[in-house]
């Protein structure tokens, strides 16, 4: 269980670079989720976390 908890807050450290990188893209003019936001949302998904990844993607589409 330590193991799962561990690799949730690795994923949620990565989720949260991918926010902030995605907020600057945002800044400079931006409205969409950038490439590689979306490959962090394909990886996140893959990692159970499926609820956050479509929460960051629908803040990115708006």
């Amino acid at each position: 269980m330590v193991g799962m908890s561990q690799e949730f807050a690795c994923s949620t450290r990565l989720l949260n670079k991918c926010v902030e990188a995605n907020e600057s893209d945002v800044s400079k003019g931006g409205s969409k989720a950038t490439p590689t936001t979306q490959a962090y949302l394909t990886m996140l998904a893959s990692h159970g976390l499926h609820h956050q990844a479509k929460m960051l993607a629908l803040q990115g589409s708006q």
